[in-house]
């Protein structure tokens, strides 16, 4: 099990550091250039070690709140906007295809969907709220085998579990989960064991979904309230929501059927826009990653025009 096998690597590590065998002194800690990556070492002094490896590659970047910062092959970045620690919602964006350290940046890309959803979030919950970017998993490449497969996703998800255990001693929050696109296969991959990473975590949004790889919200394994909206002119709604031996994402999120609570969206105007500000669609998915409980934005229900 995914949680079983972090367990043994903490166990491991904390014999290494008991031995002796891994100095874990300030020295040691900021003589690795990977340092602020090890997920369960406190937020600031992630930021303070990422801020540093990044400073001469990505001023832009090194300027943020950096959880993760790892420039090697494609590159992976997790930036935080707003106060972690002090959060009571901390609010991940999980992103699909085509996302990595040189795609994370422009525009409608993720960096810009998590500030967009950050600054709405603010507004509709002043002052609690925290948002994570989280370019954290090697994500596919176009429309190829490996966005038709789930491969890259069960690694993905492996690796969002550790980022939520690895918090979860550093925040007093409730989480929620925003996952477009191909990112909604990795958060189907990680709900069932959200339980067991030591975070409550409330909601799962999916938006611009190709499947979750399960038919029903119920095989999804969780308690969490689960999401789903796909824009008519999202270029998704014509991939086939079949899987046959390990192909495809089986069915649409957005079918009755399926059991998850659909949002409308009407002026999401395509697979990356459905967080753009001003719009209805970023007003409606965020509400609905807050828990669906802002009174002026709620969060609309109906049906996904087809």
């Amino acid at each position: 099990m995914r949680l079983a096998s972090r367990i043994l690597a903490g166990v491991v590590l904390g014999c290494l550091l008991t031995a002796g065998r891994w100095d874990s002194g300030p020295d040691a800690f900021t003589a690795s250039p990977l340092a602020g990556n090890r997920d369960g070492l406190a937020p600031a002094m992630r930021f303070a070690a990422n801020a540093d490896v990044a400073g001469t590659r990505n001023p832009e970047l090194a300027a943020g709140q950096l959880l993760t910062y790892d420039p090697r092959g494609r590159g992976q970045v997790a930036e935080v906007f707003g106060k972690l620690t002090e959060a009571e919602r901390i609010v991940v964006v999980v992103p699909g295809s085509d996302v990595d350290l040189a795609h994370y940046s422009g525009p409608r890309q993720l960096r810009y969907m998590a500030q967009a959803v950050y600054a709405e979030a603010a507004a509709q919950q002043p002052g609690s709220v925290a948002v994570i970017a989280w370019a954290g998993y090697v994500t596919p490449v176009g429309i190829g085998m490996d966005a038709a497969r789930s491969g890259l996703a069960e690694a993905g998800a492996d690796r969002l579990l550790q980022l939520l255990s690895g918090l979860a001693s550093h925040v007093e929050a409730e989480f929620s989960l925003m996952c477009h696109g191909y990112g909604s296969v990795v958060c189907a991959y990680a709900a069932p064991e959200l339980a067991q990473t030591g975070v409550t975590l409330s909601d799962i949004v999916v938006f611009g979904s190709p499947g979750m790889d399960v038919s029903t919200v119920s095989a999804l394994g969780t308690s969490a309230r689960v999401w789903a909206a796909r824009a008519a002119a999202d270029w998704v709604g014509w991939v086939p929501h079949v899987r046959v031996f390990g192909v495809g994402h089986g069915t649409d999120p957005t079918e009755a059927d399926f059991g998850a609570r659909v949002l409308t969206v009407p002026d999401a105007d395509a697979h990356d826009g459905y967080l753009v500000e001003g719009t209805s669609s970023l007003r409606r998915l965020t509400a609905s990653a807050l828990g669906g409980a802002d009174s002026q934005t709620p969060a609309v229900i109906g049906t996904v025009a087809r």
